[in-house]
């Protein structure tokens, strides 16, 4: 999605809704199953004082979980034993961030990475990137903060690698840091990318946003929303060269959108709003091509028109051993697809179904549970709780390699 979405929330669950998009998924999207399983939530989470806009479960310790409430900052929770919902053990509000929005964040080790700036400001936001003591949970201690000097379009997402940090700004690209010093992110450098592809002077509406980050060796791949996939080459400091770019040649004629996504052996998975989830062969980044599409709301049709869609795909977390990749989905709220086989991606697992009044957007995958982060909001779904939610996993076994878990 881009800036133009607005935001506000989410209620209720209907039988019917259910079966009647069951039948709707298999008679139209020849990648779904006809029996897949219903994840049942373990517990909700209510939140009435900020927007959940991604959770990130401590790498250390997974029933402590870091929750990114845009205007209500950062929180970190403990889950209860059982299905007890979690409760708060601290709370950073954003007053300690210059008051910019908490959006995303990333673990490395005892540090908690926040990319800031609310990316949905209609008169815009500056940018940041907050560094966080997550070493006791329970008192989260800012530590380093770096605020842009002008206003841009918030942020989207960070990632973090060694000493090198990386915000996606949406419309002002990538911002590079040097995190050696916690308590002194020094800003590098901006990569980004040609806003000319694939539509030249795209205007406002079609402008590339960049989203979603993941770093595969050397190269840095960006969910460059109606820009589609980018590639960089990273060098030291300043250097960084454009190798590679892609987007889907039958939504030629249709907005794309290239939410977030990532790779595992030169295998990209990208979630891509209305259009579901593409898998991209990346193994040669100048030559990407397309491997599989599960599309299951026609995104390539006349009939969807972004706003009718029963489905937005925005985060993504994907399970290398077992092959399946989890999406938050908006109205149709947490899909899992198979994809042991690429070229055929099926639907095996899912929770919630459109119209029920709850919508998604961030997502976080642990060994026993999914997380779910519901928004209120009026557009492109209507949401009228906000809060986070943890979901079973589906029983599902597959043959597929035994690979790392990316989330």
């Amino acid at each position: 999605m881009t800036r133009r979405h607005a935001i506000a929330g989410a209620v209720a669950l209907g039988v019917a809704s259910h079966r009647s998009f069951a039948a709707e998924i298999a008679a139209k999207n020849p990648g779904a199953q006809e029996s897949m399983d219903e994840l049942t939530a373990r517990w909700r989470y209510a939140v009435r004082d900020g927007l959940p806009q991604s959770v990130r479960v401590d790498e250390r310790d997974a029933r402590r979980l870091y929750l990114c409430l845009k205007n209500g900052g950062l929180a970190s929770l403990q889950i209860g034993e059982g299905d007890a919902a979690p409760r708060q053990i601290s709370r950073l509000a954003v007053a300690s961030f210059g008051q910019l929005h908490v959006m995303d964040a990333q673990q490395q080790g005892s540090l908690l990475y926040l990319a800031l700036g609310d990316l949905f400001a209609a008169r815009g936001s500056a940018a940041g990137l907050a560094i966080v003591d997550c070493a006791e949970p329970s008192q989260l201690r800012l530590i380093g903060l770096w605020i842009s000097p002008q206003r841009v379009q918030g942020a989207a997402a960070v990632l973090v690698r060694g000493e090198r940090a990386y915000v996606a700004a949406m419309s002002h690209g990538v911002l590079v840091f040097d995190v050696a010093r916690a308590d002194k992110p020094r800003f590098i450098t901006t990569i980004k990318p040609d806003p000319d592809f694939p539509r030249p002077d795209p205007g406002r509406v079609a402008r590339p946003n960049s989203r979603g980050l993941a770093i595969d060796g050397s190269h840095l791949y960006i969910a460059n929303d109606a820009g589609g996939v980018r590639v960089f080459s990273l060098g030291q400091d300043r250097e960084a060269l454009e190798v590679g770019r892609y987007v889907n040649a039958r939504m030629a004629t249709r907005q794309q959108a290239y939410n977030n996504l990532v790779i595992e052996d030169g295998i990209v998975f990208a979630a891509v709003d209305y259009a579901g989830l593409e898998i991209i062969s990346a193994r040669d980044p100048a030559r990407m091509s397309q491997l599989g599409w599960w599309n299951p709301w026609r995104a390539d049709t006349a009939s969807n028109r972004w706003f009718n869609s029963r489905g937005h795909t925005n985060q993504i977390a994907l399970d290398g051993a077992r092959r399946l990749v989890y999406l938050s989905a908006g109205d149709s709220e947490l899909q899992v697809v198979d994809v042991a086989d690429p070229a055929t991606p099926k639907l095996i697992a899912r929770h919630g179904a459109p119209g029920n009044g709850r919508g998604t957007w961030g997502l976080a995958l642990a060994r026993d549970a999914a997380y779910l982060t519901y928004l209120r909001t009026w557009v492109p779904f209507r949401g009228r709780w906000s809060g986070l939610v943890s979901v079973e996993l589906p029983s599902k076994r597959t043959s597929g390699p035994q690979t790392r878990t990316a989330a």
